[in-house]
């Protein structure tokens, strides 16, 4: 019976045929060839033989090239290791069976280069440039790419690459970038006795591949075309003194691949004892969003339901459970955006009746029982049948922990310790026994089938039974004696979840620097977070430290920062599928806000705290500010953005937040811009000034004004102008009579419809409003103090006569009409000009803003003193009666108004009549700069500032026939609504209340 043919013996025999038939084909065409040529045919045959051989030589290469590539890929996918999930390294028959492809959601990674000394800085840095992308779209930029990859445990780093290598070896592509995955931990010992062992010949004896299926040469070659992306993974899982040796070989492998991209992962540890500096990018790995872990959980329990672990009426019903204890505790939602711990919580889930545990501590405390005594069926069970076969195992692993963490190690050789730990405890079983129950169940990981070298399966199950270990021994000096060491800091942390973190917190405390208080604050987070009791003395330590006045560039303030916000921040409640912050934004954050604020040079604007110290008030561009300072601290990859319009409609509506007040007010973004809310808008709130409050600050800013002048002086040149004035007024009323009383005796027809009686009326009408108004003329004219403004108002009303020339014998003085008014409008320009120089010169220069002097003068030149006693110089009512309250505009939008009113009435306006449009321009120019400074917090507010712009801007108004600009009165109203809440004359109600959001 023949022997069947498998795919690959095919494929092989296919190749081989077709290599023949080819050189066939070339060998009789060569002798052909020189056969008609007289050639001996022998010499034809050899010479086709030879090149039908080369033919076939090179045909035969690159066909087994292309086979070594498929092979390569096909082994890659197939690899157990590469394609499971890794939760626990190996297969355990209680923990149901996933492969990657399952339940794998893409993690998302942040570029945080930053260089320090020509340094790279891993972790917080302010500034950073904080773009956010797969692994993929970073590795697509082109090839020759040095990238580094930090995460916090259990972040993700090991599970991202396998996933990335094993997207690239489902392509079919021939030319599709090759991966090369080689885990430093596996192989560091051979590369620390043989630094040139090359790239080549470690990535065919990875783990899980057969080390005779692909040539070295042929890995060699794909990495000298540059067709591979290097991908070493676990840094910090190598001990601290061989680190720099294994980074220093890494940099040399791929500079003598340097078309080949290298990817390292660590935790920022192993970056920092064996510097990466040559790395074009640091990524560093972002927490899982509420969609991943809902996908995540949504992936495993779809899993469990194809591989017939759990029924699709069970697996829904779980699968339910699960995300709603994880969305009712916040804290807990937290701790699951780590995928191992979201992992952890999904098994713990599965297996366990006691629902989900409370903190991180208690998660690996019933984790790792079920993983050191599996039972054979997979009914759920809170602990072991029967508790002794459980001790010895943990006694086990907990002295090989410790011993590990004291040696800086995560490799080790267990079977002498378990033969004295056996012989120590006198367990009934052999020392291989029980190391081969240890490695089945899952917690143990053999680095290859043939080696005798052991690892935890995760870094963090090595430090939380260290911490368990220490605390049964009593050594907790082990913890306090390193507390500076960042290979003990998870460590230190586990212990903080279980036990008494006094000691420890005490010891960060003492060490006095950046590092210590920032691991002393992570302390007491978790001994609260596990129901844990800090000493009153070590919390009033910390709150010193916290409300200390730090330098803003240090690292203490950052460290402070951070602490502080966090703790605000961090209860969170989910409202239309946004994490919106329980509380808003409160003192002690504002108060580090304001110590950068005041070293930058800002001021800071009124604000006022509520009665459980929220803040209230700022302006929009201060919290825009503040968001910016925000967006410096790190929050484990969470950013925060205010709340939208639409979702403060949904907030006012469904009343989500509780506690609040009907009035409560909070800032918002609308289209790109910061403003404030209010959930039950009243008067005087916020930037709006009622019209009353208005008009009251316009006579105080009057009387400021004039304030500043002395109206006691008269002038001969005024004097004049008065006279000229007074000519040209009592001339025109002089022909306005004359013109009224001539046409009285004309006649009036009998018909009234004809045209002589409409005419007739016509000229009746215009001499009579003629005469009243050159009364008026008259009558402003012989004033004490004549008002300019309203001769200039009248004779802008007036209008010729309906005609030229004689009417029934009556002359019509349309020519001496006009000559008059030409006169009395050049008596008027005349008079304002003498009267401007007169009260520009009265003007008693006390240090205010030049454009005032424009502003009063202009004002007060509206009015020309002739003799006697000043009199009192009030609002003119025009002005009065004008005042209004538009809209509110908010401090920020002011310059923007200006340079609206400037563009319409200054030196850019048409011409209309006489108007000071030089001085105009001129003094909205001048008020520009203090305006922009104070509403950029550049300069402190300073009232009079402000009186002395509301009345230019009344000046405007006054001179350009503006009271009725809606602009103008804008500009006013918030210049208005800056001084109260300065003074503290308005409700300040608006506070910051921030939406969590996911990284992108």
């Amino acid at each position: 019976m023949s022997t069947p043919l498998t795919p690959r013996r095919r494929t092989t025999m296919e190749t081989t045929a077709i290599v023949g038939a080819v050189a066939a084909v070339f060998a009789a065409t060569t002798t052909y060839v020189f056969s008609s040529k007289g050639s001996p045919l022998w010499i034809g045959a050899a010479c086709g033989a030879l090149i039908a051989l080369g033919v076939c030589w090179s045909l035969w290469s690159r066909v087994r090239s292309y086979l070594c590539v498929l092979r390569y890929r096909r082994l890659f996918r197939g690899n157990r290791y590469m394609n499971s999930v890794m939760l626990l390294g190996v297969t355990s028959r209680k923990l149901p069976q996933l492969t990657l492809g399952d339940v794998y959601v893409d993690v998302v990674l942040r570029d945080d280069e930053t260089e320090s000394g020509g340094q790279k800085v891993y972790g917080w840095s302010p500034g950073r440039p904080g773009e956010r992308a797969k692994l993929d779209d970073f590795l697509s930029r082109g090839k020759g790419q040095q990238i580094a990859v930090y995460g916090m445990p259990g972040s993700g780093k090991s599970t991202l690459l396998r996933w990335t290598a094993m997207r690239m070896s489902r392509t079919r592509r021939p030319g599709a970038p090759m991966p090369i995955l080689v885990v430093l931990a596996h192989h560091m010992n051979r590369i620390v006795e043989d630094p040139e062992v090359d790239l080549a010949e470690i990535a065919v004896t990875a783990r899980g591949f057969d080390h005779d299926a692909i040539p070295v040469h042929e890995v060699r070659r794909w990495l000298a075309k540059g067709r591979c992306v290097i991908m070493l993974d676990g840094l910090d899982e190598v001990p601290a003194q061989h680190r720099p040796a294994v980074m220093l070989w890494a940099e040399r492998q791929h500079g003598g691949y340097k078309d080949c991209s290298l990817v390292v992962t660590s935790r920022e540890l192993g970056f920092e004892s064996a510097k990466f500096d040559a790395a074009d990018l640091v990524l560093e790995v972002c927490p899982l969003t509420r969609d991943q872990i809902d996908r995540f959980v949504e992936n495993c329990y779809r899993a469990f339901r194809e591989g017939g672990e759990v029924n699709g009426t069970d697996a829904t019903a779980e699968e339910a459970e699960l995300l709603a204890g994880l969305r009712a505790d916040p804290a807990l939602y937290d701790l699951a955006s780590t995928p191992l711990l979201l992992q952890l919580m999904v098994f713990v889930h599965r297996n366990s009746d006691d629902g989900l545990p409370a903190s991180r501590g208690e998660l690996y405390e019933r984790m790792v029982p079920m993983l050191l005594h599996e039972r054979r069926n997979r009914v759920k069970t809170a602990a072991p049948a029967n508790p002794l076969e459980l001790k010895p195992k943990l006694r086990v692993v907990q002295r090989l922990a410790l011993e590990l963490m004291l040696e800086e190690s995560v490799q080790f050789d267990p079977l002498p310790l378990v033969r004295e730990l056996v012989e120590e405890l006198e367990v009934e079983v052999s020392a291989q026994e029980l190391l081969r129950d240890l490695r089945e169940n899952g917690l143990l990981s053999r680095l290859s089938q043939d080696s005798d070298t052991y690892m935890f399966v995760h870094l963090s199950f090595q430090e939380y039974l260290a911490a368990k270990e220490l605390h049964e021994q009593g050594r907790v000096e082990v913890l306090t004696g390193r507390i500076d060491q960042r290979w003990w800091r998870n460590t230190a942390l586990f212990w903080a979840t279980a036990y008494d973190p006094d000691p420890l917190i005490e010891a960060c405390a003492n060490a006095g620097t950046a590092e210590g208080w920032s691991l002393a604050l992570e302390l007491r987070n978790e001994a609260e977070f596990s129901g844990g009791e800090v000493d009153a003395r070590l919390t009033d330590r910390i709150d010193a430290f916290l409300t200390a006045e730090h330098p803003v560039d240090g690292e203490e303030y950052r460290v402070a920062c951070t602490e502080v916000i966090g703790r605000n921040l961090r209860e969170v409640g989910f409202f239309e599928g946004e994490a919106v912050c329980v509380e808003p934004v409160n003192r002690d954050v504002y108060r580090l806000f304001a110590m950068a604020e005041r070293a930058e040079g800002r001021r800071l604007s009124a604000h006022r705290f509520g009665p459980n110290g929220e803040l209230m008030g700022l302006w929009p561009g201060e919290v825009a500010a503040f968001l910016e300072w925000l967006s410096r601290f790190d929050h484990h990859g969470f950013g925060y953005r205010l709340l939208r319009a639409d979702e403060f409609a949904s907030l006012e509506t469904a009343s989500a937040i509780q506690g609040r007040r009907a009035t409560d007010a909070f800032w918002t973004l609308s289209r790109g811009r910061v403003r404030p809310r209010y959930f039950a808008p009243r008067p005087n709130q916020g930037f709006e000034t009622a019209e009353r409050k208005l008009l009251d600050c316009i006579r105080a800013d009057w009387r400021f004004m004039m304030s500043r002048f002395d109206l006691s002086v008269r002038s001969d040149e005024a004097r004049l102008a008065a006279a000229q004035i007074r000519t040209a007024c009592a001339a025109l009323k002089k022909i306005a009579d004359g013109y009224k009383a001539a046409l009285s005796r004309i006649a009036m027809p009998r018909d009234r419809d004809s045209i002589m009686s409409r005419t007739l009326d016509s000229h009746r009408a215009y001499a009579d409003a003629f005469t009243d108004m050159s009364k008026d003329l008259v009558w402003f004219a012989e004033s004490e103090s004549i008002n300019l403004l309203a001769i200039m108002r009248l004779m802008n009303s007036h209008r010729p006569p309906p005609g030229q020339g004689r009417f029934e014998g009556v002359a019509i003085p349309a020519a001496a009409i006009k000559d008059q008014f030409d006169l009395l409008q050049q008596a008027v320009r005349s008079a304002v000009q003498s009267s401007y120089r007169l009260h520009r010169d009265c003007y008693r220069d006390g240090g205010d803003p030049g454009f005032l002097k424009t502003a009063g003068a202009l004002l007060l030149a509206s009015r020309l003193p002739v003799q006697g006693a000043p009199l009192p110089f009030k609002l003119p009512n025009r002005l009065s009666e004008a005042v209004r309250s538009p809209n509110p505009v908010l401090p920020n939008e002011l310059p923007s108004l200006l340079d609206e009113v400037r563009l319409r009435y200054g030196l850019g306006a048409k011409p209309h009549h006489f108007r000071p449009r030089k001085q105009l321009d001129y003094m909205i120019s001048e008020m520009r700069r203090p305006l922009l400074e104070v509403v950029t917090r550049q300069a402190e507010v300073d009232l009079e500032m402000l009186a002395s712009m509301r009345i230019a801007l009344c000046a405007v108004a006054i001179w350009m026939a503006a009271e009725e600009s809606d602009l103008l009165w804008s500009c006013i109203t918030g210049l208005a609504a800056i001084e109260a809440r300065h003074r503290g004359t308005v409700d300040m109600s608006e506070m910051i209340l921030l939406v969590r959001e996911d990284p992108a």
